[in-house]
Parts: structure tokens; C-alpha cells; sequence
């Protein structure tokens, strides 16, 4: 499934985004655009029954959650989150950044992936959670008003990813999980 995310006027008319080269605001399009997809996989659950077992489905996400962390990196032309996260947030505040998130954002900075002993059916009901939960920072990215506002869903967007990282890397620890 091709999606295309829409980035906000707010962004893309702000200095940071203008000055960018024009890979780089490529580069960030593609990876909102297969982070979008990417939820969307895991919150239909397509992406888990297209898998041959639970262990192929975790490599390959944990594969493309890595890449979507790094492809595209600032040593290859890219945008890297560093940049986002660092010097675009000059302008602004954490406290306006903060209060420019909405609710279910908040929570997410503070949820957890399931513990590492968890069995098949708790990972498997948090990463449909977790791939909604994606799907909805994405679109509030698309829908928001304030330069503030896409920055600091930009961060929570890098946290959930992360989260999504170390379940992978639990997972493979995971006694419990088939093999």
C-alpha cells in the first residue's frame, strides 16, 4: 500500500524545512510516508498474517523499524533525527512543544512495550495498539497548526519507533516465544 503523508503548510513554509536541501525533505517524506504504512500494517494486522510465524514477523519489523531509524542518515544526505529533535527546536520551548500534543501523545512518552517474559498474545495485541498509535502521530503531524506542534509529535513519532526497537530486542530474549 503506497501512502503519502501531507505535511502541514505550517512546516513546510517554516525556515528549517525551507532550508533544507531538497533529498532532505525527501528523505523526511519517505520515512513519515513508510512509518504510515508501516502502522498501518501492524494495526490491520495484515503484516503479522502475511508472515510465514511469529519469529519471521519480529525480524522483519525489527528490520524495517532499524532502517526507518537510520536509513537516510545525515552521512548519506538524509535528515537525521538529531537535526529535528536539536537544532529545529531553537525557536521553541518544551513547555510549548509539550503543550501542543495531545493527550494520547502524552501517554505514549510514558507507555511501555510488554515485559520481557510476555507471551505471543500480549506482543501481538501491543503491536496493533502500537501500529494505531503510529498511524494516529502521523496524521497529527499531517493535521497540525503549529510548528511546535509538528516538532513535538516528530519526537513522540522517535520514541514509539524506539519502543518498537527494544520489544524486538526483547523478544529475542524472550524464552517464551517460539523458535
Amino acid at each position: 500500500m503506497i501512502v503519502k503523508v501531507e505535511l502541514p503548510a505550517v512546516f513546510v513554509e517554516s525556515e528549517e524545512f525551507r532550508a533544507l536541501p531538497e533529498d532532505q525533505r525527501q528523505s523526511l517524506l519517505r520515512r513519515l510516508d513508510n512509518t504510515k504504512s508501516l502502522g498501518l500494517s501492524l494495526e490491520s494486522g495484515s503484516r503479522l498474517a502475511s508472515a510465514s510465524d511469529f519469529t519471521d514477523f519480529t525480524e522483519d519489523l525489527e528490520l524495517d523499524v532499524a532502517l526507518l531509524q537510520e536509513l537516510d542518515s545525515a552521512d548519506r544526505g538524509g535528515l537525521s533525527r538529531w537535526q529535528l529533535h536539536f537544532t529545529w527546536s531553537f525557536e521553541t520551548s518544551p513547555e510549548r512543544m509539550r503543550q501542543a500534543l495531545p493527550a494520547f501523545c502524552v501517554e505514549l512518552l510514558d507507555a511501555h512495550e510488554p515485559s520481557q517474559d510476555a507471551q505471543v498474545d500480549s506482543y501481538n495485541a501491543w503491536f496493533i495498539e502500537i501500529g494505531g498509535n503510529l498511524v494516529k502521530i502521523i496524521d497529527c503531524i499531517e493535521t497540525s497548526t503549529t510548528f511546535d506542534a509538528v516538532l513535538a509529535a516528530h519526537i513522540v513519532l522517535d520514541i514509539v519507533l524506539g519502543r518498537l526497537l527494544v520489544a524486538c530486542y526483547k523478544i529475542r530474549l524472550n524464552r517464551l516465544m517460539p523458535r
